[in-house]
This record gives C-alpha cells, structure tokens and sequence, in this order.
C-alpha cells in the first residue's frame, strides 16, 4: 500500500500494543516484541510529517474523511499517541526514549472547529464530502 493509505491502522496497532503492556506488565514481551513495534509505528509517522511545529500529516487516509487529506483528525491523534507511546515506553524497555517522537506528538495538529465546538474528519472536509460524517 502506497504511504499514508491505512495509516490510522498502523497507529491503532501501537496504540494496542501499549494497552497490552499496561495491563500485563510483561516486560519481556515488551522488549523483545511490543516496543520494537511501537518504536517502529513512530519512526514512520515521525518520518511522515512536515513542519517544524506545529507537525502536520499529508496525504493520509482516515476511516471517516473523503480519501487522502491533510491532517485528518483520527489519524493524527492515533499517530500521537503512537509515538508518546514509544518515548514513554522506551525506560521500560532498557531503551532511551526518542524526545522526537514527544515533541511531534505534542506539536502534532489535531483539527478542531471552534464555531461548530467538534472535531471534524479533516480540516478541509464539509458536510458534502463526507456523507454521513455530520460534520
């Protein structure tokens, strides 16, 4: 799949690998499988986004925006978390964390509309590209 196709997927994979050590506090599994993972979730993302704060992520694909867009919302905020998971799981894992990956995750741009007080898909979307969305 070309870049940026199924992003969102590759962040709720690390997203759930982080769940699986927090609630089992396997330390080996976290070593040897979940933080390598993680780690490599935000290495692409890190390597996906433009600016130098605030981040942006171009050209990605959401499941509720209109094909590839520009910082849709769902998948910046799955990608933050995937990479504050990797620099707060890193100790954890005998690793240093990557203070990268916490300052795109903190920089990274989570689209919210002030008049209509909502998230919407993406910051270019309207009620006409998204059938459905309620945006």
């Amino acid at each position: 799949a070309a870049a940026g196709a199924t992003d969102y997927s590759q962040g709720e994979i690390a997203r759930a690998f982080a769940q699986h050590w927090a609630a089992t506090g396997d330390g080996d599994w976290l070593a040897d499988q979940g933080f390598p993972l993680v780690d490599g979730v935000a290495a692409y993302f890190a390597s996906r986004v433009s600016g130098q704060g605030p981040y942006h992520l171009n050209h990605s694909e959401a499941p509720d925006a209109p094909g590839p867009v520009a910082d849709p919302t769902y998948t910046n905020a799955v990608a933050a978390l995937a990479l504050r998971a990797a620099y707060d799981l890193a100790p954890a894992a005998g690793q240093k964390g990557n203070r990268t990956y916490k300052d795109i995750a903190d920089g990274l741009v989570i689209p919210f509309d002030e008049q209509g007080r909502r998230h919407p898909p993406c910051p270019a979307c309207t009620p006409a590209s998204v059938p459905g969305a309620g945006v």
